[in-house]
């Protein structure tokens, strides 16, 4: 039994929708509208397949449609994407504008706050470097004054070993115990270890004078270099909200970097997605031939058929 004529009809109506598919233009809603009319043609053709019990034809029918189906989800995916994609290009373009601007004000700002900064770091310097040679003089006569001093003896400061390093270092903080000296040798007579503890007691006391002389001498030096560093405080008291507009241009600058380079990946992704692929003009004309394939061993069933 041939083909019945209203299946060879419909077969003839998909053929008409499947031609020159790939010259239809590029519009995403072009192709899902032709992708829809060809299932429903094919689905117009199954019908008329399964009244007449043509199985051959309905199973060859039916594996088509699922292949259309296949391109019709692309094809929907892809309405929906190119409109996604449109927005993202629309507001990266946007944002890559405002980034721009921030990377002008985050420049100008900082560039304010550094120079600023700068300024802060050489009236500093020259505000301390005279009390800080006063004080380098101070050290080098104590340091020469209690290692004279404690040359042979053992210098503990509440019990602790310490140098006349740290001595000093607790002179410059105000922070000093009580000292102590002892021989690094010691006589085994009775007589000779008297004579070193009261010599013991004598170099502890010139060393306690030269910490008290070293102290008067600190305490004005270091009073004025305080006073002088903030005299420079208060000059730059702008430099604390130059710092802060620094650091707030610079988040938001990072902020819409990190915005764009999101963007970008998203963008990217529908870009390199199989669905986008439809939106080529290459994949509609390999679409096409394969319909075109499709059609011939249709067409070679139902005549058979």
């Amino acid at each position: 039994m041939g083909t019945s004529r209203s299946l060879l009809d419909e077969w003839k109506k998909l053929k008409t929708k499947v031609k020159g598919i790939s010259k239809r233009g590029l519009s995403p809603e072009a192709l899902e509208n032709s992708l829809g009319k060809i299932k429903t043609n094919l689905n117009a053709c199954i019908k008329s397949a399964e009244k007449e019990g043509a199985q051959t034809a309905d199973s060859a029918l039916k594996d088509f449609r699922d292949e259309v189906q296949l391109d019709l989800d692309n094809a929907r995916a892809l309405v929906e994407q190119v409109a996604r994609l449109k927005k993202l290009e629309d507001e990266f373009q946007s944002l890559s504008k405002k980034f721009r601007e921030l990377e002008a004000k985050t420049s100008e700002a900082c560039g304010k706050y550094f120079d600023r900064q700068q300024e802060y770091v050489r009236a500093l310097r020259k505000a301390e470097e005279c009390a800080d040679q006063e004080l380098s003089n101070i050290r080098a006569e104590f340091l020469e004054k209690a290692g004279s001093v404690i040359r042979g003896y053992e210098l503990r400061v509440d019990g602790e070993e310490c140098s006349a390093e740290k001595l000093y270092e607790g002179l410059m903080n105000q922070n000093y115990g009580r000292v102590s000296l002892a021989p690094k040798s010691r006589g085994k007579a009775l007589l000779g270890m008297l004579g070193e503890e009261d010599k013991s007691k004598a170099k502890e006391a010139v060393l306690r004078y030269l910490m008290g002389e070293t102290a008067s001498k600190l305490a004005p030096v270091l009073r004025e270099k305080h006073e002088r560093a903030e005299g420079v405080n208060r000059a730059f008291l702008d430099l604390k909200g130059l710092e802060v507009e620094c650091k707030e241009a610079e988040e938001l600058r990072v902020k819409a970097e990190k915005d764009l380079d999101s963007m970008r990946v998203e963008i990217l992704g529908i870009r390199m997605s199989k669905a986008f692929a439809y939106s080529k003009k290459e994949k509609l004309q390999e679409l096409e031939e394969r319909y075109h394939t499709r059609m011939k061993e249709l067409g070679e069933v139902l005549m058979e058929g």
